[in-house]
């Protein structure tokens, strides 16, 4: 009796999770998602509950301590746009035991015929760590961030810091998880500073929290991962909201879907794909509403 209420109350979490999903069909203009890790991308960024590999320590570091894997390195490039405007994001890292350090870059440059251009490029080097005890998981990251603006010839850089704290809980229905960014930062801005307003002193805070539950398989023998997650700002007001879904096959092959929502309650719809070998595994996925972007990545683990 026990076993047949768990399994049912999985069914109903994954349906719900899955209509809501089904339900988002109109692909909108709207606030992009964070694309770091391609498997992310794919299920929407509904992925705090989910991160179980070295990318961790940029979604939520208590999911190191989740990776079955002693060894991990994984490259993970993400782009949209091509020489006078284009946008990229870049993850390398790895992972040793429940320790974890990687390199991310975020980058939105619009160049002229003249080579004048406005953008930004940000860089985060990050250290994390993690401990499991029982169902519990806790983690912390370290961030040491660089920001850097343009405007034509005028430039500032910004240099600081910034700490993450996240917690999984492992249930028997799946796992639920919580990452607090940057409850703790500060940055020093140089050079132009006449020419850009308002540069900020530390980052945004950001709560993400997120549910993942672990599919039926007598019911839904395809899908593996039905996941959902809300995130908030600063001021716990404005909230996002994410779905994804991941399923396999012989757990070789993956298929992943996703939607994400931002405060304006526009929509936008994932889609991914994966494949996984015995040591290494590759990925792939795009932003529905944003035809020209992709996202791949490449993982060695051991």
């Amino acid at each position: 009796m026990i076993k047949i209420t768990k399994k049912l109350i999985k069914l109903i979490l994954v349906t719900c999770l899955v209509f809501t999903l089904l339900f988002v069909v109109n692909i909108q203009e709207s606030q992009a998602i964070e694309k770091v890790n391609t498997r992310a991308v794919g299920m929407g960024g509904a992925f705090t509950a989910v991160v179980d590999d070295s990318t961790a320590i940029y979604w939520n570091p208590a999911g190191l301590a989740q990776n079955d894997n002693f060894f991990e390195l994984k490259l993970d490039l993400a782009f949209s746009g091509f020489l006078f405007d284009r946008e990229g994001n870049l993850f390398a890292g790895g992972q040793i035991g429940n320790f974890g350090v990687g390199v991310v870059e975020t980058s939105h440059v619009s160049r002229s015929l003249f080579r004048y251009h406005s953008g930004s490029i940000k860089q985060q080097g990050i250290l994390s760590a993690s401990q499991k005890r029982d169902n519990l998981s806790i983690g912390a990251s370290i961030k040491g961030i660089r920001d850097q603006y343009q405007k034509g010839t005028d430039k500032v850089e910004g240099i600081g810091y910034a700490l993450d704290v996240g917690v999984m809980y492992d249930l028997d229905l799946g796992r639920i998880g919580a990452n607090f960014k940057n409850f703790h930062s500060a940055l020093d801005w140089e050079g132009d500073l006449d020419s850009f307003e308002e540069l900020p002193d530390s980052l945004d805070n950001q709560l993400s929290v997120g549910v993942a539950v672990d599919s039926p398989w007598a019911a839904l023998p395809v899908i593996d991962i039905v996941s959902g997650e809300m995130v908030l700002d600063e001021d716990f007001e404005n909230e996002d909201y994410r779905v994804g879904v991941e399923g396999s096959i012989f757990n070789r092959i993956f298929l992943r879907v996703g939607a994400y929502q931002n405060q304006n309650e526009d929509w936008a719809r994932t889609l991914g794909m994966g494949l996984e070998l015995s040591f290494i595994s590759f990925d792939y996925a795009n932003v529905a509403n944003e035809d020209d972007y992709h996202s791949f990545s490449a993982k060695i683990s051991f």
